[in-house]
């Protein structure tokens, strides 16, 4: 379950990376996730909205439909996340964005 304790880790890190690096791409695997507390959506919601002209997008490895339709929700605002039901799909999209960030010649 997520937590707000767990979801004021995941703003924390995401305003940071937005602060250092002027944008962010998140990869979430919450395969085994079950489900949140409303007040972690809310706050993770606000966040990602707080900095949406620096959010590149956000994968999320999702089975639960709860956890699903939470992030479904959150996407009717931010409109960048991008649920998968499929680890090899998610490894896909993760290996990809290493591959696009790579330096040139190292990929």
């Amino acid at each position: 379950m997520l937590v707000e304790a767990g979801a004021a880790a995941i703003e924390e890190v995401m305003l940071r990376r937005v602060a250092v690096d002027g944008r962010v791409l998140a990869f979430h695997d919450w395969e085994a996730m079950t489900d949140y507390e409303h007040v972690s959506r809310t706050r993770l919601t606000q966040a990602a909205i707080s900095v949406l002209p620096a959010v590149e997008g956000g994968h999320f490895l999702l089975q639960s439909r709860v956890v699903i339709f939470g992030v479904q929700i959150a996407n009717t605002a931010i409109r960048k996340l991008t649920v998968h039901s499929s680890r090899a799909v998610f490894e896909r999209a993760l290996e990809d964005a290493f591959r696009q960030r790579a330096p040139e010649g190292m990929s």
